[in-house]
């Protein structure tokens, strides 16, 4: 994290912020995909009952 506030500061390191913009993008796309599962698996219980 230290390497990536520094870079961000002198402006000079697209690589490593792109880098981390790509790490937090794989994050929420893995986060989306739970929650539908997640929905999908309540809705389907729901009309079991």
């Amino acid at each position: 994290m230290a390497c990536f506030f520094q870079d961000l500061f002198n402006c000079n390191c697209k690589k490593c912020f792109e880098y981390f913009l790509n790490k937090m993008r794989n994050k929420i796309k893995f986060f989306e995909r739970f929650l539908r599962i997640k929905v999908k698996f309540l809705k389907r219980f729901k009309k079991s009952f």
